[in-house]
């Protein structure tokens, strides 16, 4: 599992984004890394992992705390 920041090369700072991964099924209404990062393909990661991207940090960490939750169960 991750919650890490992304942000686009050159991108202003204000465009980033929360992104919260954990393995398929433990993250609500996640998404395969190659429908929200651009330019990421399946094959270069993990298909057994999903992702979530949020734009505030709280609800990155909720999401977090939810599949962590999920797999320590």
């Amino acid at each position: 599992m991750t919650l890490g920041v992304w942000l686009l090369k050159d991108a202003p700072l204000e465009d980033h984004e929360f992104h919260v991964s954990a393995p398929a099924g433990m993250i609500e209404g996640g998404k395969a890394f190659s429908e929200v990062r651009s330019g990421v393909s399946e094959k270069d990661l993990q298909e057994t992992r999903q992702i979530r991207a949020f734009k505030d940090l709280p609800s990155a960490a909720a999401a977090f705390d939810q599949a962590l939750a999920k797999i320590t169960a």
